[in-house]
C-alpha cells in the first residue's frame, strides 16, 4: 500500500486514518476486509470521511435490496466488485455494488458457471461485468438465452461479447417484450376455430406454462423450432 500511496506516511493516524478505519468496521468490514480494501483502494485514505466516504457508503446502502442485510451483504459486495476491477471513485462502482448485491453469492456462482459453460474465462466474465454490471443480475434462464443467441446464433466469440456486454440486457428486454406479446397471442388462439400457426415464439418458462394450460383445456399444441401450432378443434 505504501508503494502505491506513499503520502499515507504523512497522514495523522488519529485524525485521518483511525476514523476511516473505524467507519469501515461500523458498516460491516472485518479487519481482513479492511486490509484488502485499503490495499486495493488506498487512495480512499486521502478522501474526506464526512464529505466523500460516508455519503458514498450511505448511497450504496440505499441501493441494497433489504435494509436488514446491509451489514451482512455490504462488505462482500464491495469486496467482490473491487476484485472484478471497478474503480471505487467511479460512478460505475456504485451501480456495480447495487447489481452484485441484488443477487446472493450462491446465485452469482451459478451465473458464473453459466458463463463458463459457454467457454468464458473468468477474466472475460469480469470484463463483461465491468462493461455492464447488470449482466450479473440477469436471471439464469435469460442469461442462457442471451448467451445462446449471441454465441450460437450470431457466432460471437466470448471476448467480443464481453467487450460489448451492454447488448445482453438490451436484447433480453426486447426478448421479454416479445415473450409477453406471444403470451397474449397464444391465449387469443382460444377464440379461433381450427389451426393457428405462430412463428418466432421464444422458448421461455411463461410460454411453456401457457402451452401446458392450453393442453389442459383440450387444445392440441405442437411446438417445433420456434413455431407453435395450436388446434382448438379438439376442445
Amino acid at each position: 500500500m505504501i508503494s502505491k500511496f506513499p503520502v499515507v506516511l504523512l497522514s495523522n493516524p488519529d485524525q485521518t486514518l483511525e476514523p476511516k478505519i473505524q467507519y469501515l468496521k461500523q458498516v460491516g468490514f472485518s479487519d481482513t476486509d479492511i486490509c484488502q480494501f485499503l490495499t486495493k483502494c488506498c487512495n480512499i485514505l486521502h478522501s474526506s470521511l464526512e464529505y466523500t466516504i460516508i455519503p458514498c457508503f450511505q448511497l450504496l446502502k440505499t441501493l441494497l435490496p433489504r435494509e436488514e442485510n446491509v451489514n451482512d451483504n455490504f462488505s462482500d459486495a464491495v469486496k467482490e466488485v473491487l476484485e472484478i476491477g471497478f474503480d471505487p471513485s467511479s460512478k460505475m462502482f456504485v451501480y456495480a455494488v447495487r447489481d452484485v448485491s441484488s443477487v446472493c453469492k450462491a446465485k452469482r456462482e451459478v451465473k458464473m458457471g453459466i458463463f463458463r459453460s459457454f467457454g468464458w474465462s473468468d477474466e472475460e466474465i469480469r470484463l463483461a461485468i465491468r462493461q455492464q454490471p447488470k449482466c450479473i443480475a440477469i436471471s439464469e434462464e435469460k442469461l442462457r438465452i442471451g448467451l445462446d443467441f449471441f454465441m450460437n446464433g450470431k457466432n460471437w466469440e466470448a471476448e467480443r461479447l464481453a467487450k460489448n456486454s451492454t447488448v445482453l440486457p438490451s436484447y433480453l428486454v426486447m426478448f421479454t417484450l416479445a415473450g409477453q406479446r406471444a403470451l397474449a397471442v397464444l391465449a387469443g388462439t382460444l377464440c379461433c376455430s381450427g389451426n393457428s400457426k405462430l412463428h418466432n415464439i421464444p422458448n421461455v418458462s411463461d410460454i411453456r406454462t401457457m402451452i401446458l394450460v392450453l393442453e389442459s383445456l383440450g387444445v392440441e399444441v405442437d411446438v417445433y423450432n420456434g413455431e407453435v401450432t395450436v388446434d382448438t378443434q379438439a376442445m
